[in-house]
């Protein structure tokens, strides 16, 4: 059975350029990114979600050594090198020697920023939206209290990203100003909306820069 969890953090993500071993008690395991709240992980053999144990693992000369709970688990579409299915799963750390040593990794350069985590986020969303489409299902659109975490989260990061590089914005307002639905609706909330590519409503969008979702 593939237990599976959106992904609610919003903190930034550091990728490793190749897995990192660790073990998580017993359990032989990789680290494939990083975050100053906790990891995720990939492992060949399937572990109990809400399970807690002792994390190992080593950066150079960064060694971290610390108590982890696993949140969520599932099945990895992609095989590992012997062709075997693997388990990525999200593990939380509550632990200010954790997130200092998180901080080391970066000062190294040992991580770097996840800066496709976005993208990602995005392509999935739309590719959910679409095959929602393809099967003639009706999309109520979110109210105030039902807005998606991912939808959440998409749009934030989506204005961030904007903000950071104002040309693109203008572009993606000027593609959307000629819609019917985009009178009288602020230019950013429009450049966030063509950029996740009209899949979130244009409400659900200027909620969220309201504050009111």
């Amino acid at each position: 059975m593939t237990i599976e969890v959106k992904e609610l953090r919003s903190g930034e993500r550091y990728v490793l350029d190749n897995p990192v071993s660790a073990n998580f008690g017993a359990a032989e395991v990789f680290v494939v990114d990083i975050g100053y709240g906790g990891l995720q992980i990939h492992h060949p053999l399937p572990i109990r979600i809400g399970s807690s144990s002792r994390l190992v693992f080593r950066f150079g000369e960064v060694t971290v050594a610390t108590n982890a709970r696993m949140l969520w688990s599932h099945l990895w579409k992609v095989p590992n090198s012997n062709g075997k299915t693997t388990y990525r799963s999200g593990l939380r750390v509550e632990d200010q020697e954790f997130a200092a040593a998180v901080r080391s990794l970066i000062e190294r350069k040992i991580i770097h920023p996840d800066s496709e985590s976005l993208d990602r986020k995005r392509k999935r969303l739309i590719e959910k939206e679409r095959e929602r489409s393809d099967k003639h299902l009706v999309k109520a659109l979110p109210t105030e209290t039902t807005l998606a975490s991912e939808q959440l989260l998409l749009i934030q990061h989506a204005r961030e990203r904007l903000r950071a590089n104002p040309a693109e914005a203008s572009r993606l307002y000027q593609q959307a100003r000629t819609a019917d639905a985009a009178t009288g609706v602020p230019e950013e909330v429009l450049a966030v909306w063509e950029y996740l590519e009209r899949t979130i409503s244009l409400p659900t969008i200027t909620r969220v820069f309201e504050g009111k979702a």
